[in-house]
């Protein structure tokens, strides 16, 4: 249960992440915007770090075992953190994948 509710807030806001940069890529660019996508990015990159290297989920508390009771969680919070990693909005418009 625990790791699919992690894998559905996770989801939410890789998705998020992307609708940003979609929307302010472009003409849409600003510094005020993008800091505010750099802040979004850092803090659930910080969220995710946290969680892979030291077990601390926020309103759960430090727990050793945690990710050897669920490792699928270690492995989603990595490839969360490398999406928001990727999720900077840029000066070209980005394409939709799904639209190509």
């Amino acid at each position: 249960m625990i790791a699919a509710t992690f894998a559905f807030c996770s989801l939410i806001s890789v998705s998020l992440a992307y609708f940003l940069r979609g929307h302010f890529s472009g003409q849409n660019l600003k510094v005020w915007h993008s800091a505010v996508c750099m802040f979004y990015n850092v803090f659930f990159g910080f969220f995710y770090t946290d969680l892979a290297e030291n077990n601390c989920v926020p309103f759960y508390g430090c727990s050793p075992e945690f990710i050897n009771e669920n490792p699928i969680v270690f492995w989603l919070a990595l490839a969360a953190l490398i999406l928001h990693a990727a999720a900077y909005p840029v000066e070209s418009k980005v394409k939709r994948w799904l639209f190509r």
